[in-house]
């Protein structure tokens, strides 16, 4: 969850062929006078230095790919990897003065609410693994880890790891807040099991709203959520684990299956829907 759609803004690479009118529906759209005039300094710092310009033709290379989620893989390996500075300088000042507009999204909520499971911060406190990911574009990367610390009642910070694309390499953390929170924004009294988490991933500020579906076991939880950063709108859900071993007993994956059925969303998921991370790799270092 998270995220590295942050890298889209790079998209910038639309001053070497824009996408089309239709393509922008499901694509973000970068203002090419606002980055030239709001974000001069970090724009020339960028395309004068031979990292950052090999980090906009790659940029430049995904944009091609029609699959959104596989595009959005792409993107992410061009940034994660070997993150150059100063293209993430010219992302920040891009979300900063207002030069990207998101793709059109809208993420449907669950909408039963008797579905939560009451999940406090306390209960989160320490390591967790994405064993299951909804998206493949966000939640399917191998090792991902939160390693979560309490700060408050309400308030703890954790942080995210994963290996991108076939790297091989754990990026740095990425820092991540996440705040226990009422129920709709009319209310004023905290709901176990619904959260909001901020990151700040490859030079964006980024926000999700999270739905805690199913806590059956100590070890094992369901989380649904939706986000948003200013280059991207997206859904996701994982299941999280104590262990990286992605096999679930029988009676678990029963439990989140009903979980999914009973959510209330517009078109109901079971597990089969959600792919498997390789967490091979860190299998074998646990």
């Amino acid at each position: 969850m998270r995220n590295y759609s942050a890298i889209l803004c790079i998209a910038l690479v639309c001053l070497l062929g824009c996408s089309s009118q239709e393509q922008k529906k499901t694509k973000m759209d970068a203002s090419i006078p606002c980055i030239l005039f709001e974000c001069t300094r970090p724009f020339f710092a960028c395309v004068t230095d031979k990292g950052c310009r090999a980090k906009l033709d790659c940029t430049k290379e995904c944009d091609k790919i029609a699959d959104p989620e596989q595009r959005q893989l792409c993107l992410t390996e061009c940034t994660a990897v070997n993150p150059n500075r100063k293209f993430l300088d010219l992302a920040a000042s891009m979300a900063k003065n207002g030069c990207i507009t998101p793709p059109e999204y809208d993420c449907p909520l669950p909408q039963n609410r008797a579905q939560l499971a009451p999940l406090t911060l306390a209960q989160l406190e320490g390591d967790w693994w994405v064993i299951r990911g909804l998206s493949k574009a966000y939640d399917c990367f191998s090792c991902q880890k939160m390693a979560f610390h309490r700060i408050g009642e309400t308030v703890s910070t954790y942080d995210y790891t994963y290996i991108p694309g076939k790297s091989g390499t754990v990026i740095d953390a990425i820092k991540c807040t996440i705040t226990a929170i009422p129920y709709s924004p009319a209310e004023t009294a905290i709901c176990p099991g619904r959260f909001r988490i901020n990151y700040n991933a490859y030079g964006m500020e980024g926000a999700d709203n999270v739905f805690a579906l199913s806590h059956p076991s100590p070890d094992y939880l369901l989380l649904y959520y939706c986000g948003q950063t200013p280059s991207d709108k997206y859904r996701g859900s994982i299941v999280i684990s104590r262990s990286p071993e992605t096999t679930i007993p029988q009676e678990i994956e029963k439990e989140l299956n009903k979980a999914l059925a009973n959510a209330g969303l517009p078109a109901p998921l079971t597990l089969q829907d959600y792919g498997i991370p390789d967490n091979s790799a860190c299998t074998r270092k646990h």
